[in-house]
């Protein structure tokens, strides 16, 4: 006896000391600092790659995860050629050759083609997320592994149907364009090829390829009013090396062109730029940082669907509306007007809302006082009406389509189990007909209330119809839940309300990964088909294929 006394003491030492290194080394791993290196294919101070850089740093800090963020800037909008990213790969492979990443996100075209390009000497097997990919298609990385993005799909067409819609007497439509620089390239072989044969026999078309900043003010200003001016691409100053901020090149050509301008890219939409259908950088980075997110939690980047349509917007700046005549009733139903002044509301929001919310609770508390007699008398009826068949006294079946239904979603998302009972009584059909439906109602009520005894207060119960009930039993597997249906099963049978024999063919069906209610319910109803086949007073399983 004191041997075995010893021996458990010293099995139960070895659970604890076992359970307090595990935690430890949890604690360890869940505090161990992620590594994160975001290739930017611009510099620091270009307006759409800040964006994304920022949005990416808000949602990964947001996260509560230990996360580093290494950045390195390609500088390509300034150095377009490109020449200088062989000796930047040689560079960063001395600079992180003792260091390895546990995420790669890339920014736009040329950081992805260098992240590519470079990775098994850089990173080598260590999962890529890109953003900002112009016009991607599954062919561009059909030989590249563990990698997932965010489409960049410009909205060249969308925003010439817009401005078209907004100005139909348009007789020319101009546009900024070079094919130099690897995105506008792209966009401008896009325009030529597909967007501009459809409009050629209707407008003018004009092409200011290349054009420096002082040749594009030259040109816009000789634009007559009932022309379209559209940025795909900035200007092309001393040998392309010289890069004008976008704030600088928008407030000159607001200035120059006496037609209205538009732009697919939202940040070009300031200083005097009418509007355009955009792509939006912050939303860019959100969507970059929730799927480096899901990686870091342990999803392989290749399980994780590539966002093939990232949101877009009409943007519209208030000021150039009002310099062209064009006021909120003109535009689209689905708009972003920026730059709008303050109304009365917006300028003294806090007096408004102290004022509306003392009138409002003086109405509320007179409703309150008038009403609070008859809505208590009345709540609880209703209430019970509303989600309880009133024969059996169970959950009817709007509470299942309403409530579980939801209930249900929520935990297959949290990956809780799940167990349906699809419960069908046996000839109840014969019941009405030789005893009547009184007596028939008398053996549903009796089996309701076995129902409800047997469940948890956690579960459900619910009366389907006629004589069909499901019970939902929630953090319940399988095995437990096909234990239950068989103790209900004998219940029931045992159960001769008014000295008449009943039984019933139960289905189960358990939850499974990626499944919603409608696969849950359908197969424990395919159960209870079996079960019948099977001769009826009997429980049948069907899992998931």
């Amino acid at each position: 006896m004191l041997i075995r006394i010893i021996s458990i003491l010293v099995m139960t030492g070895c659970f604890v000391f076992a359970f307090v290194l595990h935690a430890d080394t949890k604690l360890q791993e869940d505090s161990k600092e992620r590594q994160i290196l975001l290739l930017n294919s611009y510099h620091r101070g270009y307006l759409w790659s800040d964006r994304i850089e920022d949005e990416i740093r808000r949602k990964l800090n947001a996260s509560g995860e230990n996360i580093e963020i290494f950045v390195e800037y390609l500088d390509t909008k300034r150095n377009p050629r490109l020449e200088h990213l062989d000796i930047l790969a040689e560079s960063l492979a001395i600079k992180y050759q003792n260091f390895k990443y546990d995420l790669v996100i890339t920014s736009d075209n040329n950081a992805i083609d260098f992240a590519i390009k470079n990775r098994n000497r850089l990173f080598p097997d260590v999962p890529i997320v890109f953003c900002g990919y112009n016009d991607f298609s599954l062919e561009d990385i059909a030989d590249v592994e563990n990698i997932t993005g965010v489409n960049e799909r410009v909205e060249i067409l969308n925003t010439i149907e817009l401005a078209l819609s907004m100005h139909p007497n348009s007789r020319k439509l101009v546009f900024i364009v070079n094919n130099i620089r690897t995105t506008p390239a792209r966009n401008y072989r896009l325009l030529k090829n597909k967007i501009i044969p459809k409009y050629k026999d209707n407008v003018g078309i004009e092409f200011l390829l290349n054009k420096s900043t002082k040749q594009i003010m030259q040109a816009v200003s000789k634009v007559s009013a009932d022309n379209l001016v559209f940025i795909l691409a900035h200007p092309m100053n001393k040998n392309i090396i010289d890069y004008e901020p976008v704030d600088e090149f928008t407030r000159k050509l607001a200035i120059s062109s006496r037609a209205p301008v538009y732009a697919p890219w939202e940040y070009f939409i300031k200083n005097g730029v009418l509007g355009g259908t955009v792509v939006n950088a912050k939303g860019q980075g959100s969507e970059a940082a929730a799927l480096a997110l899901k990686i870091l939690s342990g999803i392989p980047a290749n399980k994780l669907d590539i966002i093939m349509k990232p949101p877009v917007a009409n943007v519209f700046d208030y000021y150039a509306m009002k310099k062209f005549g064009l006021s909120e009733k003109d535009l689209p139903t689905s708009r972003i007007v920026i730059n709008k002044p303050k109304s009365f509301y917006e300028q003294y929001k806090f007096f408004v809302w102290i004022t509306g919310t003392a009138i409002l609770i003086l109405i509320i508390i007179m409703g309150i006082l008038i009403t609070l007699l008859s809505v208590r008398k009345k709540r609880d009826e209703f209430e019970f009406l509303a989600t309880h068949d009133p024969l059996t006294g169970l959950h009817s079946r709007n509470y299942l389509e309403d409530v579980a239904f939801n209930r249900i979603e929520i935990a297959a998302k949290r990956h809780q189990s799940v167990s349906l009972l699809m419960i069908d009584l046996d000839h109840f059909k014969k019941i009405n007909d030789n005893y009547g439906h009184a007596v028939g109602d008398c053996v549903l009520k009796s089996v309701g209330k076995v129902l409800i005894d047997q469940i948890r207060n956690e579960d459900t119960a619910v009366r389907f119809g006629g004589e069909e009930f499901v019970i939902i039993l929630y953090h319940c597997s399988l095995s437990e839940a096909k234990e239950k249906a068989e103790d209900l099963r004998r219940k029931i049978e045992n159960l001769k309300p008014n000295d008449i024999s009943t039984s019933a063919s139960i289905g189960v069906a358990e939850l499974h990964l990626g499944e919603g209610f409608n696969e849950l319910f359908k197969r424990a109803d395919d159960a209870v088909y079996l079960a019948k086949e099977k001769g009826r007073n009997c429980v049948v399983t069907i899992e998931a294929t």
